[in-house]
C-alpha cells in the first residue's frame, strides 16, 4: 500500500500465471484477467489473488481503496471488478453503483467478511452478479467465471440481435412482429412504405385496421388470429391498397412466435410482392 501520496492511489500491480492449477472453471471462459479490487487490506489482496491464481486464471490487477482512484482506474478498463464490502473511506455498494451508472455489463462481485440477507439481496438489485463471503474464497474462482461467461453470452446476444436488426432494416421485403392483438411491436422500413408512414416507429401499437379498409383489415386479422392459435399461415397471397393508390399483391407467411413455456405471444409475418409476376 502507498500512503501519504498526494491524489487518488492505484495501489500496485502484478501479473500472476496459472501455472499449477488444481481446479478450472477458467477453462470455459478466457483464463486472462484484468482485474480492479476495490481493497483496503493488502492480505486480503493476495487472498483473492490466490484463489484466481488456483481457479485457472492469469491475472494481471489494480486495487485501489477511495472513490476518486476508482474513478480513475475504471477509465483504464477492467474485465471484472472484486470489490470489499466496506472500506474506511469506500464501500462496495458505492462501488457498484458508480460503475452501474458508466457500464452496465462489466461483471461485479461483491467480497465480504460477513453480510446479511438484506445487504446481499441489495446488492444483487443494483446490479452485482455475485457475492462472495471471505470465508468461503473457494467459491470465488467458480463466481468469477459464471459472471465472465454471464457477459460473454449477453455480448454474443447483443450481437445476434443488432445483426438481426440490420437483415430486417435492409431487406425490400415487408417484415413484422405483431401482439396477440394485432398490433405492430415490430416493423421494417418497407412495411412503413406500403402502409404510407415515414418510419416503422410510426406503425408501433397500430394494426392494419389503421392504414387499410376495415372489411380488409378484419380479414387479416381473422387469419391472424388463426396464426396465434398455432397454425402457421404459409404462401398465402394478399392483396394490399397503396396510400396513393393502387395495390401491391404480397406472397405472405405468418408463423406464430412462442416464449419459453411454449405459450404464443407474438406472429412473425414476411411478404414478397409478386405483383409484376402476377400481372405478367
Amino acid at each position: 500500500m502507498l500512503r501519504g501520496a498526494a491524489g487518488p492511489r492505484c495501489i500496485a500491480f502484478r501479473r500472476f500465471s496459472g501455472e499449477g492449477r488444481s481446479v478450472t472453471p477458467a477453462e470455459k471462459v478466457p483464463a486472462r484477467l484484468s482485474v480492479l479490487f476495490v481493497e483496503d487490506d493488502p492480505l486480503d489482496a493476495e487472498l483473492l489473488l490466490t484463489q484466481l491464481r488456483a481457479a485457472g486464471f492469469e491475472v494481471s490487477w489494480r486495487r485501489v481503496d477511495t472513490e476518486p482512484a476508482f474513478l480513475e482506474q475504471l477509465e483504464l478498463g477492467a474485465d471484472l471488478v472484486l470489490a470489499d464490502y466496506r472500506l474506511p473511506a469506500f464501500s462496495g455498494l458505492r462501488a457498484l453503483r458508480l460503475l452501474r451508472a458508466r457500464d452496465r455489463e462489466m461483471p461485479f462481485i461483491m467480497v465480504s467478511g460477513s453480510i446479511g440477507d438484506e445487504s446481499a439481496a441489495e446488492c444483487i438489485r443494483e446490479g452485482a452478479n455475485d457475492y462472495v463471503l471471505k470465508d468461503r474464497l473457494g467459491r470465488l474462482g467458480a463466481a468469477v467465471a459464471s459472471a465472465i461467461e454471464s457477459r460473454r453470452l449477453q455480448q454474443t446476444l447483443l450481437r445476434e440481435r443488432e445483426l438481426m436488426r440490420t437483415l430486417i432494416d435492409q431487406s425490400p421485403d415487408p417484415i413484422y412482429v405483431k401482439d396477440r392483438d394485432s398490433r405492430f411491436v415490430l416493423a421494417n422500413a418497407a412495411v412503413a412504405r406500403m402502409y404510407g408512414v415515414a418510419t416503422p416507429a410510426a406503425l408501433l401499437g397500430r394494426t392494419d385496421a389503421d392504414f387499410i379498409p376495415r372489411e380488409l383489415a378484419r380479414s387479416f386479422r381473422a387469419d391472424e388470429e388463426r396464426v396465434l392459435a398455432g397454425e402457421p399461415h404459409v404462401n398465402r397471397e394478399e392483396r394490399v391498397p397503396l396510400p396513393g393508390g393502387g395495390s401491391r399483391i404480397l406472397l405472405t407467411s405468418k408463423m406464430p412466435l412462442r416464449d419459453s413455456t411454449g405459450q404464443v405471444t407474438n406472429l412473425v409475418g414476411i411478404g414478397r410482392d409478386i405483383t409484376e409476376r402476377k400481372v405478367a
